[in-house]
């Protein structure tokens, strides 16, 4: 955001700047809400899906831990596998 204002400012143009913005605005906020609504779902899913199965929510806990610290590690390895390609 800095950045675009600041291009934005050097350069006088606003337009473009907006439209651009404006078209990301219109991917990223259907996909956030994409991603959150089928977090909401699988999440407690599989915590009741565990839990009735174990007894336990200690297990369905540890396998949402889990679920968290692997997408960490691929967020990080996609990342370094991309800035490799360029």
């Amino acid at each position: 955001m800095l950045i675009t204002g600041y291009h934005s400012d050097k350069t006088g143009e606003r337009r473009w700047h907006v439209a651009v913005a404006a078209f990301a605005a219109a991917e990223g906020i259907p996909l956030i809400n994409s991603v959150g609504n089928l977090g909401g779902f699988v999440g407690p899913t599989l915590v009741g899906i565990v839990n009735d199965r174990t007894g336990s929510i200690t297990i369905s806990l540890w396998i949402l831990g889990g679920a968290l610290l692997l997408m960490g590690i691929l967020i990080l390895s996609i990342r370094r596998a991309y800035l490799k390609n360029e």
